[in-house]
């Protein structure tokens, strides 16, 4: 399956009479207020990020028509006719990484003291800020060009495109959906999380400044009408939020957790608080400043935020890393990790409820010896007598560093870390370890006179960046490798000791939970017709259901998560706001 991003616009190609330096940047930016950078960076990311049920193209086409002229709109639809012949709509005009890029280029150059009155953006401003987020582009891809300008060979290519593709895939990546960032965030900090961290309600308080249910209520009701209604990546009110409420305390939590001051941000990002020489001079570009406090508060009181995806973030995770404050990083994530686990396991058993029928698909916690006699569980089973489905979920966290600065050393060693072997084997290697015994005869699977003809291996992942092709390939081949396996000829199987197996199958938590909604999609034939598809693994599982006609027309909401969603917004617009929810 070819990439949905084949290029991206350069500055030249649609303003050829400028030059993409430094200088440039620094002519364009310092004309701007930076409340007015901030406010439109904010309304071009919503637009990116919109609804899955937005395309790429329909998202990149809203932008062109914003920001750009007839003339220059035209420069645009040419060279994406000219690089992507036969599917110009690959070609990126605008990316999430650039106008971050941009944001941190902005505290640096704009006056912050230039007034400027609310209202309709003139030409000009839109140009200058256009040329301005084309150039951050290009100065965020300094590796990538490095190693193009370079002649590197193939390899170097392959090894660079696995890390500069995972910052790419925020081209075509569609927001995340209000219902799904509320719902998974309060089943996980309320429901799952409790049981494997006893001590969760003190820690969060001494963390956060509020206990975990007024906490999550208030960033809840918030974060769902920033993500769900047009126009509204400006917060309101950031700087005297809820003051005169009886929730004025926990506002104030989550104003120390969630939102920051351009000024310190300014600072953070640029210690020196000096214009460097070149962008090769610049410090190096670090996501945990936005990733920290996702929402910028501007000098009239309101607040932006420049992300959507970091403040959904924020939400579904980001309680976390304010918890390693006052307890150990090992506990904190180790209770997360067995959150995550069972609460993939429970959307399986959804989807295969015990007395269905006469024979029992699924098995959780399915206890296994290896080789070499020891014991371990696989986390799911699903038994189609004569095949097998064998699932591992992992919720692990990829440093922004490796990835962000474009090491694909780094970021190759981080994987196998991560999801192949750490101190013991973990996912991937949990998946070669099952499918290993059964190949030697060690384990019989879930019955001692099974004699499964293919096995296929699923990996759960939290990380929906991991739906990345290069990714998916990269930990499809760690597999093979771990077990020596051979190519059957002809096929697009595998084998080991005479057990045949199916390519690694990554499936995204997100993924996960649209099948769970989705009774009309069959787990067993989906997995068969993806890896028949698409052996080699360089595209996802999610880009080929939305590609697949079949597949797609049976795509539903996990109406258990919606309910969820729904349930706790009326609660929380009932706590927070004195009111039942508005339709919207």
């Amino acid at each position: 399956m070819a990439a949905e991003v084949g290029s991206y616009v350069e500055l030249t190609d649609i303003f050829p009479e400028e030059q993409c330096s430094l200088e440039t940047l620094r002519k364009c930016l310092s004309p701007l207020p930076l409340d007015l950078v901030l406010v439109m960076c904010a309304r071009a990311n919503q637009v990116l990020t919109g609804p899955r049920t937005q395309s790429r193209l329909d998202r990149q086409r809203c932008l062109a028509n914003t920001f750009l002229t007839a003339e220059t709109g035209a420069r645009l639809n040419e060279v994406a006719r000219r690089r992507d012949a036969d599917c110009p709509e690959k070609t990126a005009f605008l990316t999430r990484r650039g106008l971050l890029e941009l944001v941190r280029w902005a505290l640096l150059l704009c006056d912050p003291d230039t007034p400027r009155l609310r209202g309709e953006w003139t030409q000009a401003e839109k140009d200058l800020f256009t040329k301005a987020a084309l150039i951050c582009s290009w100065a965020s891809e300094t590796k990538i060009r490095k190693v193009l300008d370079d002649n590197a060979d193939i390899e170097a290519l392959k090894d660079i495109a696995l890390v500069f593709f995972r910052t790419a895939l925020d081209a075509g990546l569609s927001g995340v959906d209000p219902w799904r960032v509320i719902g998974r965030g309060r089943k996980l900090f309320l429901e799952y999380l409790p049981r494997y961290y006893p001590g969760l309600e003190n820690d969060f308080r001494e963390a956060m400044g509020a206990p975990p249910l007024e906490y999550m209520s208030a960033a809840g009701a918030l974060i769902s009408m920033h993500l769900q209604l047009a126009d509204t990546m400006i917060m309101a009110d950031a700087v005297t939020l809820g003051q005169d409420t009886e929730y004025a305390a926990v506002y104030a939590a989550y104003q120390a957790h969630q939102i920051s001051t351009s000024e310190s941000l300014r600072r953070e990002l640029w210690p020196s608080a000096q214009l460097p020489g070149s962008f090769e001079e610049a410090p190096g570009f670090s996501l945990k400043p936005f990733r920290t406090k996702p929402i910028i508060a501007m000098d009239d009181g309101r607040g932006a935020i420049p992300d959507a995806l970091l403040l959904a973030d924020s939400y579904m995770v980001g309680p976390l890393f304010q918890l390693l404050s006052v307890r150990n990083e090992n506990e904190v994530f180790g209770a997360f990790g067995s959150s995550f686990e069972e609460y993939a396991l429970d959307i399986l058993a959804e989807m295969f409820p015990d007395g269905a029928g006469l024979h029992q698909v699924l098995h959780c916690k399915v206890p296994c010896p290896d080789v070499e006699g020891e014991v371990f569980e696989v986390d799911a089973c699903l038994d189609y007598v004569d095949r097998l489905i064998l699932v591992e979920a992992k919720a692990v966290f990829i440093p922004d560093r490796c990835v962000v600065e474009c090491d694909e050393r780094e970021f190759q060693r981080v994987l196998k870390e991560k999801y192949l072997y750490g101190e013991r084997p973990v996912g991937v290697g949990q998946l070669a370890r099952a499918i290993r015994a059964l190949a030697s005869g060690a384990w019989k699977g879930l019955d001692t006179g099974a004699a499964y003809r293919l096995v296929y291996p699923v990996l759960v992942v939290h990380d929906r960046l991991l739906q990345e092709p290069f990714v998916n390939e990269f930990l499809a081949d760690l597999f093979v490798a771990e077990l020596g396996a051979e190519h059957v000829a002809g096929s697009w199987q595998w084998q080991t000791d005479g057990l045949r197996f199916a390519p690694l199958t990554v499936v995204t938590i997100d993924d996960l939970e649209d099948l769970g909604g989705s009774a009309g999609i069959d787990l067993l034939e989906l997995l068969e017709a993806f890896s028949a598809a698409i052996p080699n693994r360089r595209g996802s599982l999610h880009d080929f259901v939305t590609s697949s006609e079949q597949f797609r027309r049976e795509l539903r909401i996990n109406q258990s998560l919606a309910q969820t969603a729904t349930s706790f917004l009326e609660d929380c617009s009932r706590r927070v706001f004195g009111r039942e929810p508005t339709r919207e």
